[in-house]
C-alpha cells in the first residue's frame, strides 16, 4: 500500500502523511478502515518505528486517524471531510502565489499550466483556477 522513495528530499514520515490523506481522499480508506499497525508497516517499509510513529501522531492530532491501544489505527469518522476543507484553505494560497507570480512577470497561461500539472483530470481544478484568477484579476479584466 505504502511506498516509500528513500531519495526523496521528502522525510519518510512525511510520505506516509501524504499518502494516507491522498488514500482518504481517493476512498482507498474510509471511514473507519484499519491502517497498517506500526510494526507491519516498519517490517515492510525502510522506515524506522518511531517514524512511523510519528507520522500516525500527526494524523492523529488532525483528527484523520484514530490510535485504539491494543487494536490499532484507523481512519477517523469525518476524516474525508477535514481533510477536504483543510485542504480547501489552501485556494488562499494558491491566489497569494498567482499574485506574486503575476509581479514577478510570470504569464497567465504559465500559472494555469502549474495548476493543471497538480490536478490532470480532478474536477476540483476549477476552484484552484478561480484563485489564480483572482491573483490575476487586473490583466483578466483588460483583455
Amino acid at each position: 500500500m505504502f511506498l516509500i522513495n528513500s531519495f526523496s528530499p521528502v522525510p519518510v514520515y512525511a510520505q506516509i502523511i501524504s499518502q494516507t490523506e491522498n488514500f482518504i481522499l481517493k476512498d482507498i480508506l474510509g471511514e473507519e478502515n484499519p491502517l497498517p499497525s506500526i510494526r507491519e508497516l516498519s517490517a515492510s517499509l525502510p522506515a524506522n518505528p518511531r517514524t512511523i510513529q510519528k507520522a500516525y501522531a500527526d494524523l492523529e492530532a488532525r483528527k484523520l486517524i484514530v490510535m485504539v491501544p491494543g487494536k490499532g489505527c484507523f481512519v477517523a469518522a469525518g476524516a474525508k471531510g477535514r481533510l477536504s476543507k483543510q485542504l480547501e484553505s489552501q485556494l488562499e494560497v494558491i491566489s497569494q502565489a498567482s499574485r506574486q507570480c503575476k509581479l514577478a512577470g510570470i504569464d497567465i497561461d504559465r500559472a494555469f499550466e502549474a495548476v493543471h500539472a497538480g490536478y490532470a483530470d480532478d474536477n476540483a481544478k476549477n476552484r484552484a483556477i478561480e484563485a489564480v484568477h483572482a491573483g490575476y484579476a487586473d490583466d483578466l479584466v483588460k483583455k
